[in-house]
């Protein structure tokens, strides 16, 4: 993952990458004018999630490197967690019930998870 996080951080996750695509790409892409889906296939469908593995894959083997969908994940909530977001908001992104499962899944330390736990309740107080 460590040789992921620079690619997510420098190309990929890029406000004004992303903000081109929107504008200039994916118009051309959509067929439907309320889709809210943000990648689309030539076809202007949204990209499924085989799709978006498969694609991955392609473009893992063209580059020389082995990487699946579920490194990119973790690499991302990773690098959200060391560029200083919250564990419970990481928590929300990826869908888990628990915040010790999210510490484990991006390797916090137990002392940033009990300093996470610990914000969580004196923010509900």
């Amino acid at each position: 993952s460590s040789l992921l996080r620079p690619v997510i951080s420098k190309h990929a996750c890029r406000k004004d990458t992303i903000q081109r695509y929107l504008k200039e790409g994916r118009p051309l892409l959509a067929r439907e004018e309320g889709s809210r889906r943000l990648f689309l296939t030539v076809r202007g469908r949204p990209l499924s999630p085989p799709e978006v593995s498969q694609l991955v894959k392609t473009l893992g083997g063209r580059a020389g490197v082995a990487v699946h969908t579920h490194a990119l994940r973790r690499a991302c909530a990773t690098h959200l967690v060391e560029a200083g977001v919250s564990l419970r908001i990481v928590q929300v992104v990826l869908g888990h019930a628990s915040l010790e499962h999210t510490a484990r899944y991006v390797g916090v330390k137990r002392s940033a998870l009990r300093r996470a736990v610990l914000e969580g309740l004196v923010a509900s107080d």
